[in-house]
């Protein structure tokens, strides 16, 4: 699986880059930021209201986060929804955002990569994780995820 190993290794790199730039940020082992109340004030009330009660406020702000997703995706209208597996890992600081997925459609597999960071969006669908069927990047993509 060429494109989950191509993506867990972006992951590793981010995270590493990441957490080098979180060190630089806290000298001396200083720990992470808090939530303020500050932070929240500009949100609209009942939003305050509901992260003040589940206790937001004096935890740790998020640098990065990772999502697994299943559910069915539809090409085109009244087409068969496909089953698919997904993994999303955002890190905030760089502004990085990667999404693994993993497609069946009928008997054929497609395994797609997207990489948006700050200077470039870039899309690589691979069938059997052997044959490009999709390869974009530039402008254009990072207009469509803005």
């Amino acid at each position: 699986m060429k494109t989950k190993k191509r993506y867990l290794e972006l992951v590793k790199s981010a995270s590493d880059n990441q957490e080098q730039r979180l060190n630089n940020q806290r000298p001396n082992n200083q720990r992470p930021e808090k939530i303020t109340q500050e932070d929240i004030q500009k949100l609209p009330q009942p939003i305050q209201k509901y992260l003040n009660y589940v206790g937001v406020v004096g935890t740790e702000k998020v640098v990065n986060f990772r999502a697994q997703i299943e559910g069915t995706l539809t090409l085109k209208p009244k087409a068969e929804p496909l089953p698919y597996i997904g993994e999303q890992s955002n890190f905030i600081l760089q502004g990085i955002r990667l999404f693994y997925m993993d497609v069946s459609m009928k008997k054929i597999k497609l395994y797609g990569l997207h990489h948006f960071d700050q200077e470039d969006a870039r899309m690589q669908i691979k069938v059997f994780d052997l044959f490009q069927v999709v390869n974009e990047n530039g402008q254009h993509m990072r207009e469509a995820e803005t």
